[in-house]
């Protein structure tokens, strides 16, 4: 079986940690990857060469725990490309941005792009808590999503739809918003509604039009003191099946 020799100065054990160290790869996870004895692995780091079978399997394990396809060249040499750099750190922000995703974080608190910020109410009225606006969703650029929470906007949004939301605090009317906004007595409530614009004018509405018996719209228009916007909806993603 042919081997990888240390010919022009190559030392294989010592440009795999450096392959390592670039792609920010414990010797603990590599170890786990291949599969090795541990005696066997640091006898491979120790060593000016290695078969060529075990090159190709290190450059598979790298390849696999970092998401940046490294070769068996690049083990002989230890060296990455530019461009796998910035594979690289697209991967590792990735990774970020899914373990946050995993963390339950206050609301308004920090935001990456499109960082689940949480639920907001998007059903009736009375169900409202009223809080401090900037506590619901932070009035710094970035994009972001939430979850609907409620019914008054069906049949556009349905409960539990995750919306995709644009940072701005200006929108046109007809958008679907994220909003805050308060009454005479200077309460805040926060929801996701349609806005409404005439003139200097501007109300929010529900798409869901159910009336009572008597004809009385279940989820009437909305008339605030003041309004605050946080962003404007421009997609959502639904579950074709729901949790029972």
């Amino acid at each position: 079986m042919g081997v990888a020799t240390d010919e022009d100065g190559v030392h294989v054990g010592h440009n795999i940690e450096l392959l390592q160290q670039q792609l920010g790869v414990s010797d603990e996870a590599l170890l786990a990857e291949l599969g090795l004895s541990y005696n066997r692995f640091w006898d491979m780091k120790r060593r000016d060469w290695a078969q060529r079978k075990t090159v190709a399997l290190v450059a598979r394990a790298l390849s696999r725990l970092s998401g940046v396809e490294v070769s068996a060249e690049q083990v002989l040499t230890g060296r990455l490309a530019p461009e796998q750099f910035a594979t690289r750190a697209v991967a590792a922000l990735a990774r970020e941005v899914e373990a946050l995703e995993r963390t339950r974080v206050p609301l308004g608190g920090i935001r990456l792009p499109r960082f689940h910020l949480g639920a907001l109410p998007a059903g009736p009225v009375k169900a409202f808590e009223p809080g401090d606006a900037q506590q619901v969703v932070r009035a710094d650029p970035g994009d972001f999503v939430v979850t609907a929470d409620g019914d008054c906007m069906v049949p556009t949004v349905c409960h539990g739809d995750e919306l995709i939301c644009v940072f701005s605090d200006q929108a046109t009317d007809g958008d679907v918003v994220v909003a805050s906004y308060a009454d005479d007595r200077g309460e805040w409530q926060s929801g996701v509604k349609r806005l409404r614009r005439e003139t200097e004018r501007a109300w929010l509405t529900c798409d869901n039009r159910s009336a009572d018996p008597l004809g009385h719209r279940l989820y009437p228009d909305i008339h605030p003191a003041q309004i605050r916007l946080h962003g404007v909806v421009v997609g959502l993603w639904r579950p074709l099946r729901r949790e029972k």
